[in-house]
Order: C-alpha cells, then structure tokens, then sequence
C-alpha cells in the first residue's frame, strides 16, 4: 500500500480540548459501539492486532453529528505467523489512544506504553515491533491536507510527513542530521530535497507503527441525525 493510501490523519489538541469542554464523558456502552475488525497493522510475519475492548478503560465526549472524541487505554497483541499457518502471541503493548473527529477536521494520536513479554514469544523476532516503549504518533487530516509525525524510539528517527492530492513531502531527522524527499503524483520515484543522514540512505516511513482502530474515522452515520432534522421541516 502506498505512503499517501497510509497516512490518513495529528492530534488537533487545541480544538480537541475547546470542544470537549462543552460535553460530559460518557461510559464506552452508551455511547456507541465497535464495528467489526480485525483492526491490525503488519509488517511481514509481524502484525499489531487490537485487543478486546474494555469499556472501563474508554471515554467518549461528543455533540454528533457536529464532534466526536474518543480517548482510551488500548491493548495491542504483537502476532507472529509461523511455518503451517500458525499464530503466536508474542506480547502486548498498553497504548494510548485519542480519535477526534469534526465537520472540518479529524485526528488521532497514539502512545505506546511498555511490552508486556509472553511466555511464548520468547527467542521470536518481532522486528521492528519488538521494541515500540515510548514511540508516539500523531496524524491529523484537513480536508484532502494531510500531516503525520512519528517520534520513533527504538531507532531516534523522527518523522514529519505531508501529504496533498498533489505530492508528498517526507522530512526525516535522526542524531542531528536529517533528510527531506518529495514525490509529486504521477512521479515514479521522490526527488530528494536535502540529505545529511551520515549513511545518504533512503529511510521509508515505518507506516506499519500506527495502530488500526475503530474510531479512527466517522464513527457514525450523519444522516441518522441530519435526515431526521431535514423531515422535521
């Protein structure tokens, strides 16, 4: 899948929290409920996979169908498939999750707690989601304007990623030194607009780290509250 099909949405704090304000959070059971998954995301044998969703650990403030903003602690399984089909669990994360959704904009962020090792994923290779402790991603969408950041922390790489129906801008930094490549639609490879990491080498944003979640788009249908409104008049 390419970087733009990918990079979907930063956390729109400020507006995030004026909005809130004017709500009282209400119990995950009574304020919506979750589709079907599974929500996971891979990296060859390895994928992130959504834990059960505990109720008690998931606020929702919202004034739909004008805001949504959901706020949770999330467990994440780390998944291995091996030889014949087989699956094992590896571990889990406790991440962090916000999803705001509004008329104007969406966002979500996402922080990656400690791995919680399973006797079973022992002497596994997790690649690179073997150690995610302390990584945060924020992505937010306007309109068809797109901007993502992932602070990576198992490699220092920082990412800062822009993305337009027209290009995509992709600014890497790590240790001091940084990279900046540009890749316009219909183009078959990026131009690089600078490059002082010390290897010159071509770094891909490591898309696989966001976490798949429910309420990281619409989680709900506007015409069940707009048709109502428009038959009243």
């Amino acid at each position: 899948m390419s970087i733009k099909a990918r990079v979907l949405s930063l956390l729109g704090g400020a507006a995030a929290a004026l909005f809130a304000g004017f709500v009282m959070p209400a119990a995950l059971a009574h304020a919506g409920s979750v589709s079907n998954g599974p929500y996971e995301t891979c990296d060859g044998a390895v994928c992130l996979v959504m834990g059960d969703v505990n109720p008690a650990t998931w606020t929702y403030s919202g004034f739909r169908p004008y805001f949504t903003d959901w706020k949770g602690d999330q467990a994440y399984n780390v998944e291995v498939l091996g030889a014949g089909g087989t699956t094992t669990d590896a571990g889990s994360y406790d991440i962090k999750v916000e999803d705001y959704w509004s008329q104007f904009m969406s966002s979500s962020s996402y922080q990656y707690g400690a791995f919680t090792p399973s006797a079973d994923g022992a002497g596994l290779d997790l690649g690179g989601f073997g150690d995610l402790t302390g990584t945060t991603i924020y992505r937010t969408t306007y309109g068809d304007f797109t901007q993502l950041t992932i602070n990576d922390a198992a490699t220092g790489a920082n990412y800062w990623i822009v993305s337009t129906p027209s290009y995509v801008n992709i600014q890497v930094s790590m240790d001091g030194a940084s990279q900046d490549y540009i890749q316009y639609a219909g183009d078959s490879s990026p131009t690089f607009l600078w490059n002082s990491l010390y290897d010159s080498s071509f770094v891909p944003v490591p898309d696989y780290l966001i976490p798949a979640d429910p309420w990281a788009g619409l989680d709900f249908d506007p015409s069940e509250y707009l048709n109502s409104a428009v038959a009243g008049l």
